[in-house]
């Protein structure tokens, strides 16, 4: 489901910013000053919150892994072998993430965007066939 966040409460996540279990992941046009500091607030907030931060880059949509300083103030990039298994993990779904930031970004209704961002899972992360119709209206975004 796709909301509209605001990035001055805690329990809510800017758009393009997304949460998993092992990892944060969002795009490179998305991870700038704001978005750093919201996840650092995280990342203080709640030890089970420090985690890598895999950054998808918009145009190649290839990622790269970033970890926490020891001060919890700033992004250091990592290039070990754990590091990129999780690129390459990641990298599997940058359509999907470049896509559904696309649509939590535009202008159309919540109802339309809702209905597109289910599309998009069901065709990149559930890897379900989707209708004609359907896919002509994912590859417009």
């Amino acid at each position: 489901m796709v909301r509209n966040f605001e990035v001055d409460k805690l329990n809510k996540y800017p758009i393009g910013l997304y949460a998993r279990k092992d990892f944060f992941r969002c795009l490179k046009s998305m991870f700038n000053t704001e978005l750093k500091q919201f996840i650092l607030s995280r990342m203080k907030h709640s030890s089970g919150n420090i985690k890598p931060v895999i950054v998808i880059d918009d145009n190649t949509k290839l990622s790269k892994c970033y970890l926490v300083n020891d001060t919890l103030t700033d992004f250091i990039e990592q290039t070990d072998t754990h590091a990129k298994l999780l690129c390459l993990r990641v990298n599997k779904t940058a359509d999907w993430q470049i896509k559904k930031t696309k649509i939590q970004k535009s202008n159309i209704s919540n109802k339309e965007k809702i209905r597109l961002c289910d599309l998009l899972e069901s065709k990149y992360i559930l890897n379900h066939e989707l209708k004609s119709k359907d896919i002509k209206e994912i590859e417009k975004i």
